[in-house]
């Protein structure tokens, strides 16, 4: 495909991730009850969708679809809805596996999470991605540009 497309375009791909298919299974108000009832049964939920993601996305970066792709579905784990520490299990830990195979094939990774992220920056940037979208202020996020750029140039000063 990119030798079709040569300079006139770039490959954008698209990939739900584990927990994100794990939440369209039981509509996202009952994921939450469950989560906090069930983790056991949401983690191997959530496993049983990695690996199928995982091998389908090696299949497209095996076949040459390669340059960027958005990983949907971390924003279910962001602050008030979960804490924090969840974001590692549920988002950060499924979704560094995916990021290091895009980076294999020598591709981007782009996460895409709405909402209050400025509590799991730290997670976000654990995940090695490339971009992030969409970055919201205030109401709907907690971080103004200007802010994020300072916490991030403290966690890599730090790192």
């Amino acid at each position: 495909m990119d030798k079709k497309l040569g300079e006139k375009g770039i490959i954008l791909g698209d990939i739900p991730d584990a927990l994100a298919l794990t939440v369209d299974l039981f509509g996202f108000s009952n994921f939450l009850l469950l989560y906090l009832d069930e983790k056991e049964i949401i983690y191997k939920l959530m496993d049983f969708f990695q690996e199928r993601i995982f091998n389908y996305l090696k299949y497209l970066l095996e076949k040459g679809a390669v340059t960027i792709y958005r990983i949907c579905g971390a924003e279910y784990a962001t602050p008030p809805y979960i804490s924090p520490d969840d974001f590692d299990v549920l988002v950060k830990c499924y979704d560094k596996e995916l990021v290091n195979i895009i980076h294999q094939y020598k591709g981007f990774a782009r996460i895409h999470c709405h909402g209050k992220i400025k509590k799991v920056l730290h997670y976000i940037k654990e995940m090695n991605i490339d971009a992030i979208d969409p970055l919201e202020p205030p109401p709907d996020g907690d971080i103004e540009l200007v802010h994020l750029i300072l916490k991030l140039k403290k966690i890599l000063s730090v790192l």
